[in-house]
C-alpha cells in the first residue's frame, strides 16, 4: 500500500509541475504578445502622424525620438501602476497627461502651429480608436 501511495504522490507532483510549467509559458507568451502590440501601436501612430502632418524628413527624424520616448514613459508608468495594484485612475491620468504635455512642449520646437493643432487632433482620434478597439476586445473575451 505504501508503494502505491508513493507512486500517486510522484504522479501528482509530476502533474502539478506540468501545470506550473504550462502557466509559466502562457504568462511569458502573453507578456511577449503585449510588448509586440505596444511596439506595433507606436509604429502605427508615428507612421500615421508623419503622413497626416506631411512631415519633412528632418521633422520626422526629430519627431520620432520624442514620440518614442513619451510612449515608452507611458508604457512604463502603466506597467508600474498595474504591478503595484494601484487603482488610482485620476493619479495615473494626471501623470500620463504630464508626459503628453512634456512631449507637446518638445514638439512645438519641431512642428508648425498648424501641424501641432493637427497632431493634437490626430492623437485624440488615435486614442479614441484604440480605446474603442480595446473595449471591444475586452468584451469579447
Amino acid at each position: 500500500m505504501k508503494h502505491l501511495s508513493a507512486k500517486r504522490l510522484v504522479l501528482k507532483s509530476t502533474v502539478l509541475f506540468g501545470y506550473v510549467c504550462l502557466f509559466s509559458l502562457l504568462a511569458t507568451l502573453v507578456q511577449a504578445w503585449g510588448a509586440r502590440g505596444e511596439e506595433s501601436t507606436a509604429a502605427e501612430f508615428i507612421a500615421g502622424c508623419s503622413a497626416r502632418l506631411q512631415l519633412s524628413e528632418k521633422q520626422q527624424a526629430r519627431l520620432r525620438p520624442v514620440l518614442e520616448a513619451a510612449m515608452e514613459q507611458k508604457q512604463t508608468l502603466i506597467r508600474k501602476y498595474r504591478s503595484q495594484g494601484n487603482r488610482d485612475r485620476r493619479a495615473l491620468k494626471a501623470e500620463l497627461e504630464r508626459i503628453d504635455q512634456s512631449a507637446e512642449d518638445r514638439l512645438e520646437k519641431v512642428l508648425s502651429t498648424e501641424q501641432l493643432a493637427e497632431f493634437q487632433t490626430y492623437q485624440q482620434e488615435f486614442n479614441s480608436h484604440r480605446r474603442g478597439k480595446g473595449s471591444v476586445e475586452r468584451r469579447s473575451h
